[in-house]
């Protein structure tokens, strides 16, 4: 790297020894040293010259983001597999020594920095920046490069200097041509200079007129973190003047400083670690190492440091592989191997931006809360020396040496910490809890009216989510058609089908007499309101015309769930009434016929709807079947469903514009298919009091959801006294 900068004191960029290409011939090289004058600026990070690199290998919600990649996964392999994407994997080593062979002591390292941070997740979602802005300070830029056509450039009044640092900066975190894509490639820049304490002011103040959601600086000081070095350091008026300039520009953006490239150093510099000493800078600083990970199914398992170490600057730190490919300044085509924390940093930066579109009701400093939040610590080589509370009860550990760990803009985009629904009236539910219950009634009625409803939801950092609305209705408890025979076989066949399956036998205490049958259930435990109320059943049967008329009425809690409700404890009311005719056959048959109407509560949105609710049956039986005192019954029924009734129902929801607001929406409570049962069952007395009882049972639309089926056997032996 070339130039010098003018002098806010004691001033030097430095990079590392060479990089090259692990075994190829090609030599690709990162610039030495260059001291500067006497507090002294550091680029912490170099490029070299260009050379031949080895390789390997829907709409977005604008407010709300996704809750799963897993609908992206295609698009983002697609993406991470092309070329623009392998160009960045790169295998290479410092050529310490300068004699083109990786010796003994030389490191070789295998980066691929698009995949190890996730970013191409990101592109995969239409993620790409689009609106934002990043500022980067720097030794100059080479403006007319392909990296940057077709985006904004915001420069300073005077112009900048060619220089291969910052075009090589400027392309990983916002560059866009055939050969590479950046971080965020259809971000604007903001560009300037760190040549003096007047540049800086100048792009900081600048940074924060154009509201640059980062500002990112890949150069530091050679001084330490240390009380005298900062009050030196604020003493000077250049120096305290910058320092205003960076209290302004944090309190709605935020600066991302690389560090020394020195993996010997023990202290940070002076800069990456400013919150130190200056603590209201903090909730807008980042301070970014690089090193390399290693991937292996998706996610990174271990990590190397190259760089020097966050050390005091942990706690605000990431860590990212900061070797790329990237634009150099020798021609407007022109792109090189470069390694480095420079190349670290505006990783970051980028990745601000994308977090910025996806979240635009997130400020810059709550981005940031998101980046350290969800970083990837659980890799090998990481040890926790402490944690920090980012927001009220959710803390993030750190090291000194990785900090919070690698940059994961996929995990950033996805909810981080407890998630939580706010309903109308003030209700607050975590997203695990259903907003309704569906009803065995109206099948999944409610679920399909709100198939297209996209709620809203946040997570522990304040991000909003969509999710759709038929996700968070519980399904009916639908009992097995095992169960609904045991309860039928402990009541009796005596009571009409249609009750005894809306008031199981479990639950009843009951009596029963010559054409009179009585039952009564317990309201359910923890109900409330008005629905706590025990379950009645009543049956009367009598001659008629030569047959048997049997009626039956029933009211109290909907024990079985029919109809649906609202996220309450309050337990749904029934009230149906059942006529039957039983009909004598020939050959000792008896056909019986069972209507049912009634109606449900439900409890839908806090409010009660009325709903009509019918069912039928058909039932031949037939006495003294194999022996006398057997009983036989072939059963076609139609069990109690909605056959009309709505609810409105009023629901945050959240559009693809990103705006959210309160729909009212009315919902049929009709199920789309009826639930239809063939049942067998016969009953056979053996010696003394005992009997035996066999039945089978089969379902089509169990539940009154089309196409669902269910299969029921009863082996039952019993004694009577």
């Amino acid at each position: 790297m070339r130039g010098a900068a003018k002098k806010p004191s004691r001033q030097r960029r430095t990079g590392s020894r060479p990089p090259r290409p692990a075994a190829r011939p090609n030599l690709h090289r990162l610039l030495s040293r260059l001291p500067l004058a006497a507090l002294s600026l550091i680029v912490a990070g170099c490029q070299s010259d260009t050379g031949t690199l080895s390789t390997t290998g829907n709409t977005l919600l604008s407010r709300g983001f996704v809750q799963s990649f897993a609908s992206y996964e295609g698009a983002a392999q697609s993406l991470i597999t092309s070329a623009r994407y392998t160009i960045q994997h790169l295998a290479w080593y410092v050529d310490s020594n300068g004699n083109g062979t990786a010796d003994p002591g030389e490191p070789v390292y295998d980066t691929f920095p698009l995949l190890s941070s996730g970013i191409h997740y990101a592109h995969a979602v239409d993620l790409w920046g689009r609106g934002q802005r990043i500022a980067i300070a720097d030794g100059g830029f080479r403006t007319t490069h392909e990296a940057f056509l077709g985006k904004s450039l915001f420069l300073p009044a005077t112009a900048l200097p060619v220089d291969n640092h910052g075009t090589a900066v400027a392309s990983v975190a916002a560059g866009n041509s055939p050969t590479m894509i950046g971080v965020a490639p259809r971000a604007d820049l903001i560009l300037g200079s760190f040549a003096s304490w007047a540049d800086l002011v100048e792009i900081t103040d600048r940074a924060r007129a154009l509201g640059a959601v980062a500002f990112s600086n890949s150069w530091g000081v050679t001084d330490a973190a240390t009380a005298a070095n900062y009050n030196f350091f604020v003493n000077d008026p250049a120096g305290r003047a910058w320092l205003d300039s960076l209290r302004a520009y944090t309190a709605n953006g935020v600066v991302v400083f690389a560090v020394s490239n020195d993996p010997t150093l023990t202290t940070s510099g002076l800069l990456e670690a400013l919150p130190k000493f200056a603590p209201e800078l903090e909730a807008g600083w980042l301070a970014v190492v690089n090193g390399e990970a290693t991937t292996a199914n998706g996610s990174i398992a271990a990590g190397r440091l190259i760089s020097a170490g966050c050390l005091d600057a942990a706690p605000w730190c990431l860590t990212a592989e900061g070797a790329w490919k990237a634009a150099t300044a020798t021609s407007d085509t022109s792109y090189a191997l470069t390694a480095g924390s420079s190349f670290a940093a505006p990783m970051v930066a980028g990745a601000l931006a994308l977090l910025a579109e996806a979240f635009p009701d997130l400020t810059p400093n709550e981005l940031r809360i998101r980046l350290l939040a969800a970083a990837n610590n659980s890799f090998a080589g990481f040890t926790a020396d402490g944690s920090v509370e980012l927001v009220p009860g959710f803390r993030h550990s750190y090291s000194r040496k990785f900090g919070h760990g690698f940059l994961d803009v996929k995990a950033a985009l996805l909810p981080i910490g407890p998630t939580t629904l706010s309903l109308p009236g003030g209700t607050v539910l975590p997203l695990d809890r259903p907003i309704a219950r569906a009803g065995r009634g109206s099948g999944n009625a409610l679920a399909r009216a709100l198939a297209g409803t996209a709620l809203p939801y946040e997570d522990g950092l304040g991000a909003v989510f969509a999710i759709n609305a038929a996700s968070r209705i519980a399904p009916a408890a639908v009992p097995s058609l095992g169960a609904e025979l045991l309860d039928e076989w402990r009541g009796g066949p005596d009571l009409p089908a249609t009750l005894d399956q809306l008031f199981p036998a479990r639950t009843r205490l009951g009596l029963r007499l010559t054409g009179f049958a009585f039952s009564i259930a317990p309201a359910p435990q923890g109900a409330t309101g008005r629905a706590s109320l025990p379950s009645v059943t009543f049956s009367f049967s009598r001659p008629l015309a030569g047959g048997r008329l049997v009626t039956g009425i029933a009211f109290g809690n909907d024990t079985t769930g029919l109809m649906p409700g609202w996220t309450t404890d309050e337990a749904g009311r029934l009230g149906l009434f059942t006529l039957a005719w039983h009909v004598p056959l020939a050959r000792g048959w008896t056909l019986e016929a069972e209507g049912l109407i009634g109606g449900g509560m439900t409890s839908l949105a806090g409010t009660g709807t009325p709903t009509p609710l019918a069912g039928a049956a058909l039932r031949l039986a037939r006495h003294d079947v194999a022996r006398p005192g057997d009983r036989l019954f072939l059963t076609l029924e139609f069990p109690a469903a909605a056959v009309g009734g709505s609810a409105t129902i009023t629901l945050p929801t959240i559009d693809a514009r990103g705006q959210i607001g309160l729909a009212r929406q009315q919902v049929s409570l009709v199920p789309e298919a009826r639930e239809m049962q063939l049942s067998f069952r016969y009953d056979r007395p053996l010696t003394g009091p005992l009997s035996l009882t066999l039945a089978a049972s089969h379902a089509i639309n169990r539940g009154n959801v089309a196409g669902a089926r269910d299969t029921g056997f009863l082996f039952g032996l019993a004694a009577r006294f």
